[in-house]
């Protein structure tokens, strides 16, 4: 899966997870800013679900969901949010999990937002990263899958917009990053040529990677200080 999110709900947890894999958009120099506005009217206003609570259950149907990660789904369903708690454990799992498979560490890059995505780590043989694709799919699956795709949409689509760049630019307008006049087709033209120096906002700005990375776009920069080694 690419670094861009997918629209549509049908797919919206898979879309998330893509943050999980280590497939990376690499910046250069940095950018202009912009006089800032919080306020924006989105292009395209469909939502995913009518409320949080609305999305939880959607998901819940999914009879595979793991029973721990269920009960924070259902949690989330009650109160419109995550408790930092079952956030934490739910990657503390993971990281015990890999741990367990012989993983000698597995760090994580942590968000202004809270959000929490696995740094890039030093490549391994073809052997060593085949395995570990295998392992992290096992892991993620049995303990942050779900977790994770609710924590990143409270964290960055609050308002469930259906279209990934409309969360990423009201993200951004939330977070007074951007020009008010600043959409997603500007976003989307920006992203599409990929030099960070494209960008009209500053793309190391760590909200704004956060924001980024809550929608299913990961940035990473040389000289990141968080970085694994896993053998």
């Amino acid at each position: 899966m690419g670094l861009r999110v997918s629209k549509g709900q049908s797919i919206a947890v898979r879309a998330f997870l893509s943050v999980l894999c280590l497939g990376v958009a690499c910046f250069g120099a940095g950018c202009d800013g912009n006089d800032q506005s919080s306020e924006y009217i989105p292009e395209n206003g469909a939502k995913i679900g009518a409320s949080v609570a609305d999305v939880m259950k959607d998901w819940l149907e999914d009879p595979d969901v793991p029973a721990a990660q269920r009960a924070v789904l259902e949690r989330v369903a009650a109160t419109g949010d995550m408790e930092s708690l079952d956030y934490e454990q739910s990657w503390a799992q993971y990281r015990q999990c890999m741990t367990d498979l012989g993983y000698r560490e597995i760090k994580l890059q942590k968000y202004p937002s809270g959000l929490y995505i696995e740094a890039l780590h030093l490549a391994g043989t073809a052997r060593q990263e085949s395995k570990y694709e295998e392992d992290r799919a096992q892991c993620t699956a049995e303990h942050v899958e779900y977790v994770q795709a609710a924590y990143a949409m409270l964290a960055g689509n609050p308002n469930l917009y259906e279209d990934a760049d409309e969360a990423v630019v009201d993200c951004l307008h939330r977070e007074n990053l951007v020009a008010a006049d600043y959409t997603a087709s500007s976003f989307a033209e920006e992203s599409a040529r990929g030099e960070e120096d494209d960008y009209s906002f500053d793309i190391r700005d760590m909200k704004a990677r956060s924001c980024l990375a809550s929608n299913g776009h990961l940035t990473a920069f040389i000289g990141d200080d968080v970085e694994e080694r896993l053998w």
